[in-house]
């Protein structure tokens, strides 16, 4: 129990200390993956306060616009959440959520989210992609 305690302390104490190069890169990383293979050229992502600033606008061949809460109109069909950076059994979690505006109920609706784990590797000094978990609904 101890042991595990020491781990966890240490690992939160890395993960306060790293950078925000670090942090955007580990976002930026979870978004790549999760744009792929989107067919659409811009994508609308909503902007939160956790969010690195300096998230690039063109990402892996699409442009990426960043909107707050207010700013996103109903006419948009389709719509990427990135959930806050979170720690899971020793590694960083980002969760990626799409969402789809139903014209019809006028609501979004969720359609599918992705949990992307990353693993800090030591001898790279870094945190690297571990796996991916699709969740359904």
């Amino acid at each position: 129990m101890k042991r595990t305690s020491l781990i966890l302390t240490i690992l939160l104490f890395t993960i306060q200390c790293f950078s925000q190069k670090k942090s955007e890169e580990i976002y930026i990383g979870a978004l790549n993956m999760h744009i792929k293979n989107y067919k659409t050229d811009t994508l609308i992502v909503q902007r939160e306060i956790y969010m690195p600033e300096d998230l690039p606008n063109r990402l892996n061949g699409h442009f990426i616009l960043f909107l707050g809460e207010n700013e996103i109109a109903q006419n948009q069909k389709n719509l990427i959440k990135i959930h806050p950076m979170k720690v899971e059994d020793g590694l960083l979690v980002i969760e990626v959520t799409n969402f789809h505006y139903n014209l019809k109920n006028k609501i979004w609706m969720c359609i599918g989210s992705i949990k992307y784990l990353f693993k800090y590797d030591c001898l790279q000094e870094s945190f690297v992609f571990h796996k991916m978990e699709i969740l359904n609904i």
